[in-house]
């Protein structure tokens, strides 16, 4: 029994041990860091399939963030996806429906589809994923905001120009108010924010666009930039 034990415990603590190596895999990672990442992932994939009943609940989805952030980081999109779903299906099994790590799951798997220009694949799990962390965390939670940010991008990829505004401003109202204008995820938000009115000018919709302040106050920065027809 003291042997079966002590196993038990090994193989937990080795899950356990490649979590922190799983968050270590950067979101977008450089070519460096994918070479530097390259000898770990066979322990990744094996703390996801082999050692995945051994690890903490709270753990359970990052082995498969990491494999998917390092083939996504290549564009390697065909090896991420698999990993992707497995993470999906395996945090829905033994966390049920409604975690936020089925919601990040969800988010992931709609982002890699949205990369490889799979809109129609994408845009229920978008949705499912902000549905389901707005019930789990309110509406003015950053992570919800991330969902709203993540599909109007989604809609801004299909010219949804006029679906993607709102969903743009209530992002970066919920980032401003909770996160701060300076941090990072509040500039990745409005940096989107005003990648998207670049784009709307570039299609000759501006006039579209609503009236609200910060629309129409990047909106003169974007135009003031941009070369004269």
């Amino acid at each position: 029994m003291g042997g079966g034990g002590g196993a038990e415990g090994l193989k937990r603590a080795y899950g356990q041990a490649m979590v922190p190596v799983a968050q270590q895999v950067p979101q977008t990672p450089t070519r460096d860091q994918i070479l530097a990442a390259t000898a770990v992932i066979p322990h990744l994939a094996e703390a996801a399939t082999t050692w995945q009943r051994w690890l903490e609940d709270e753990s359970l989805i990052w082995p498969f963030i990491g494999l998917w952030r390092f083939y996504r980081g290549q564009g390697a999109y065909g090896q991420a996806e698999p990993w992707q779903q497995m993470g999906l299906v395996v945090t829905r099994d033994r966390l049920g429906d409604d975690h936020p790590a089925v919601a990040a799951s969800l988010n992931n798997l709609a982002y890699l589809y949205r990369l490889q220009g799979r809109y129609g694949e994408a845009e229920p799990l978008h949705r499912d994923a902000l549905t389901l962390r707005q019930r789990l965390l309110g509406d003015e939670h950053p992570d919800v905001a991330g969902s709203m940010n993540n599909l109007a991008g989604l809609y801004r990829s299909q010219g949804r120009y006029g679906e993607a505004e709102p969903l743009y401003l209530r992002a970066i109202s919920v980032v401003y108010q909770r996160l701060g204008k300076n941090h990072p995820n509040t500039q990745t938000v409005l940096g989107n924010f005003v990648g998207f009115l670049q784009s709307v000018v570039a299609a000759g919709q501006a006039p579209m666009l609503s009236d609200h302040p910060v629309t129409q106050a990047l909106l003169q920065q974007v135009q003031g930039q941009s070369p004269p027809s």
